[in-house]
């Protein structure tokens, strides 16, 4: 369980970094995975989630989408965890 919460913060925050936290700046997550390592089956299992939570928003084609007002604050809610701030969880 532990390791399925891993990837989503890493890829969520990957994601907050890529967009500077704006709601509005779209990204492949595909794209933004690959650069924390998660890919395959394990990036479906995230991407499924983190949409079925509304941590991200689509826009467009494939996986491109945008972060949501609640994956910022979700994402800034663990900001005083020094493992998601080096990016080591």
């Amino acid at each position: 369980m532990r390791k399925n919460e891993t990837r989503r913060l890493l890829i969520l925050k990957a994601l907050y970094d890529f967009t500077g936290a704006n709601t509005r700046r779209w990204a492949c997550l595909k794209q933004i995975a690959k650069t924390v390592n998660i890919k395959g089956k394990d990036f479906v299992a995230v991407y499924d989630y983190l949409l079925a939570e509304d941590l991200i928003e689509l826009y467009g084609a494939g996986y491109t989408c945008m972060i949501t007002h609640a994956g910022i604050k979700l994402i800034e809610a663990k900001l005083d965890d020094d493992e998601i701030i080096n990016g080591t969880i």
